[in-house]
């Protein structure tokens, strides 16, 4: 959606949930700690692609060597503040160590990727990994979030598309094409996750509408006095309208429900 206005971004936002391109809500999975903090302040960290904990994740390759045509290409699709001259210059530099450009170009787009804030949501709050892996055990909490009722928090969110292989990028060919599915690609191994991502163009925390945190959800091994604790936190800082959930397995299934407190 890059090119669009800020507020036509949130009415494409509104108009995908409407069309059932994005969920009108989401997850995030935490640690009761980490969910206190967020609930206190309201606000969710956006962090670098460099922390996440899949070595693919954001690290799709490029193509082993660009093409002269790539390269001149990119400076005339992409570099205009540069003059004819000086473009000219850079191709007889190119044609002279294409290698040296080469790294230099993977190096630009590593340090593009990895300066996006990301925030990691998932459309389910059912499925008992997610459950594992990022809500300690089940000790934790999911907290539930409405897309709709806060667009501009989620702007821009972006469905990740799960594959077993794919093709190499090319950066000089299409610098944000190349970005974007580099943000929003990953192994098939990680499909369970239903994972939406929301960017940001800079690492940070950022608020949210306090209306937009609808609901919190507790494992099957959440401790009661931290249930009580998460329950207090949202009396005091202005979440008194926030709904609890505990889970519990379904019987005969390894499976999730959960019960209103």
């Amino acid at each position: 959606m890059s090119g669009i206005r800020w507020l036509d971004k949130k009415d494409l936002i509104l108009k995908g949930i409407n069309e059932g391109t994005y969920p009108e809500s989401v997850y995030k999975f935490r640690t009761i700690d980490k969910a206190c903090d967020i609930l206190q302040k309201k606000e969710f960290y956006f962090s670098s692609a460099e922390n996440f904990n899949d070595p693919f994740d954001c690290m799709l390759d490029e193509e082993k060597e660009y093409s002269l045509s790539d390269f001149t290409c990119w400076l005339y699709s992409y570099q205009n503040g540069l003059t004819k001259k000086a473009k000219q210059n850079l191709i007889d530099v190119y044609k002279e160590n294409s290698q040296a450009f080469n790294d230099l170009v993977k190096n630009i787009k590593t340090k593009a990727v990895n300066a996006h804030g990301i925030l990691s949501l998932s459309k389910t709050n059912e499925n008992v990994l997610l459950w594992s892996h990022y809500a300690e055990n089940h000790t934790g909490v999911a907290i539930k979030l409405n897309i709709a009722k806060d667009p501009e928090f989620f702007i821009t969110p972006q469905n990740i598309v799960y594959m077993k292989q794919y093709i190499p990028l090319n950066y000089l060919r299409d610098p944000k094409k190349s970005i974007l599915d580099t943000l929003s690609t990953k192994s098939m191994d990680w499909n369970y996750e239903e994972e939406i991502r929301v960017y940001k163009s800079n690492i940070g925390a950022y608020k949210i509408k306090p209306e937009a945190i609808t609901d919190v959800f507790f494992g099957l091994k959440t401790l009661e006095q931290d249930i009580a604790k998460i329950k207090n936190i949202c009396s005091e800082n202005g979440l008194s309208h926030v709904k609890f959930h505990r889970a519990e397995k379904k019987y005969g299934e390894f499976a999730l429900r959960f019960n209103p407190i």
